[in-house]
């Protein structure tokens, strides 16, 4: 008997070593959600640090330009 109930136990520890499909569909949905909120985040921080560079690289060109037009007393030629 005591055989038995110690095979039953070791039986029912081993059925809950995996997960079942209720909880990795869980799972799943959980991230999926938290997937739809941290993406679009990425998206605009990309977005923004495109802008930035932009807006940096067109600071130095004109910045490059006004040098030219004190060093030469005209814009560079196709700029009018």
């Amino acid at each position: 008997m005591e055989y038995v109930l110690q095979t039953m136990k070791e039986n029912d520890d081993s059925k809950r070593r995996a997960f079942t499909l209720v909880e990795m569909l869980i799972v799943v949905v959980v991230l999926a959600i938290l997937a739809t909120i941290a993406l679009p985040l990425f998206a605009n921080s990309s977005r923004r640090a495109k802008e930035n560079s932009l807006r940096s690289n067109l600071r130095i060109l004109r910045d490059a330009i006004d040098r030219y037009k004190k060093r030469h007393g005209s814009f560079p030629p196709g700029i009018g």
